[in-house]
């Protein structure tokens, strides 16, 4: 496999962040950045192009280049991207041929509502054609592949669908799981309207959510840095920590897509936790008992339990998301989500962006080890009782955890 990671090279509005080569000759796929945040894909088909792109030489540079070339061409074709749900393709023998379209194999194997809900109720009934929607222009936020933010009736909304087979089902997961929740203030309420091909056909494509200006709280707290308070991070320690009980304890919902980029800051400054499609833990947040696959031993009467450990990790070759298994009892899932809370609590108080760490997620960038979490005199002003407890949140013995409970507790009296 090719590939390349170069976040600061950029044509013009667009900024190349990586490549690599498909599966089975399959041409190029690149990562762009068309706006502060949104990340989207190219797909530089089998053809002249194509070729001409591997008789460069990659050692100097020169594959780079044409690559940066191919996103000027889409870039001008096409300055808000692709449509939701479809990709830019190019090829041509000489000339760079834009189009965008839906991925080959996506449309074959889109569900219908009735595949999607069954009989159930509890979602939105409406569901609004593609060509309702348009792009929305090149505003700064956090997209990815899946997202994009549209306009529909003269709003913005979040349109989610997947672009490729293969990530149909994590996608509409979240529409079932969102409809079958009770509605409670820090959770995002389930899709305002379903998406589908078109006004004649009905499979869908994905849904609009409601689109949070404040963006995420990553983002929030980088660009808010020198406005944050104790009491703001207090707030939203204790706002994090009591959504994740309540899913839990109230509803029987192990959230495990822990992590600053899910949970969004509403217009007063609250926390709202979103994508609901719960795929699994990201491996550089996960806690050490599931990246290292610990035994879980648990009593007949289930009231006492205790880990096997077994072999330390691979992070070379471990899958990229991680769940808590199911049969684990309540208690055992709490301590494994408060590790995935102390390692967001230490993320956003120390305004780490995303670009520290790596698809990888093990890796160092530079100086900055990602898998450890070590304060510095970026929280020189945050109490020291702050930070033991998360401190303790992320320890490497589940038992010696605190609950999500008693974080939610201490946060929640401020500093």
């Amino acid at each position: 496999m090719d590939q390349v990671q170069d976040t600061a090279t950029s044509v013009a509005g667009w900024k190349l962040v990586l490549f690599f080569e498909r599966d089975h000759n399959e041409g190029l796929m690149l990562t762009v950045e068309s706006a502060p945040g949104t990340l989207r894909p190219i797909i530089l088909e089998p053809s002249g192009i194509f070729d001409r792109w591997q008789a460069l030489d990659a050692a100097s540079g020169e594959r780079w280049s044409f690559l940066l070339q191919i996103v000027c061409a889409c870039e001008s074709r096409y300055p808000l991207g692709a449509g939701f749900g479809r990709c830019l393709f190019v090829r041509g023998e000489n000339d760079f041929e834009v189009h965008e379209d839906f991925h080959p194999d996506l449309l074959a194997h889109l569900p219908r509502k009735i595949d999607l809900l069954g009989t159930r109720q509890g979602c939105p009934m409406t569901a609004v054609p593609l060509s309702k929607l348009s792009n929305a222009q090149n505003i700064p936020c956090s997209m990815t592949f899946q997202t994009s933010l549209v306009v529909f009736e003269h709003q913005l909304y979040i349109a989610k669908g997947p672009t490729e087979s293969d990530s149909i089902d994590d996608i509409f997961s979240e529409v079932r799981n969102l409809s079958s929740l009770p509605k409670h203030r820090s959770i995002i309420e389930p899709p305002l309207a379903l998406v589908t091909v078109s006004s004649e056909d009905d499979r869908l494509l994905g849904y609009l959510l409601k689109y949070y200006p404040n963006g995420n709280v990553r983002d929030y707290a980088i660009s808010s840095r020198s406005q944050l308070s104790i009491e703001m991070l207090c707030k939203w320690s204790a706002q994090i920590a009591g959504v994740l009980g309540h899913l839990l304890y109230k509803c029987g919902f192990s959230y495990v897509d822990i992590k600053p980029d899910n949970f969004l800051v509403d217009e007063d400054q609250n926390l709202v936790l979103a994508d609901f499609s719960n795929e699994g833990c990201t491996n550089w947040i996960a806690p050490p008992e599931l990246y290292h696959g610990y035994e879980l031993n648990m009593s007949t009467d289930g009231k006492e339990w205790s880990y096997t450990s077994t072999e330390p990790a691979n992070t070379s070759s471990m899958p990229r998301l991680l769940s808590i298994p199911t049969h684990w009892p309540p208690e055992a899932g709490d301590k494994a989500m408060v590790y995935s809370v102390g390692r967001s609590l230490w993320m956003i108080w120390e305004t780490i962006p995303a670009d520290k760490f790596t698809m990888a997620g093990f890796h160092a960038t530079g100086d900055f080890d990602p898998s450890r979490t070590v304060f510095t005199e970026s929280t020189d002003l945050v109490p020291q009782a702050m930070k033991d407890m998360v401190l303790r949140c992320v320890h490497a013995d589940p038992k010696a955890r605190p609950t999500l409970a008693e974080v939610e507790s201490l946060f929640g009296k401020g500093p």
